[in-house]
């Protein structure tokens, strides 16, 4: 099998390294901010707490429920036939 990469495309091992070390860098700042914002603890991706005890939310646990039961019964009919 033949290649086509040219050497002058090709990047050194030093500059992967410090692009690499770079993004490091970001990350850690970013994971530093959104402690200082969210919490140590927190990922800043939890539900809020207005809405995990909305009304909203016990409808969908409701209708997810239905949906289940709803399958169970389609299934029981499939296996009596």
């Amino acid at each position: 099998m033949k290649a086509n990469a040219s050497l002058g495309s090709n990047l050194p091992y030093e500059k992967i390294e410090d692009d690499i070390q770079k993004y490091i860098q970001e990350v850690q700042e970013k994971d530093i901010e959104e402690d200082l914002l969210y919490g140590p603890e927190n990922s800043g991706n939890e539900v809020p707490e207005e809405l995990k005890h909305s009304d909203r939310m016990k409808r969908f646990k409701r209708q997810k429920s239905d949906l289940r039961q709803n399958k169970r019964k389609s299934l029981k009919r499939r296996k009596i036939r």
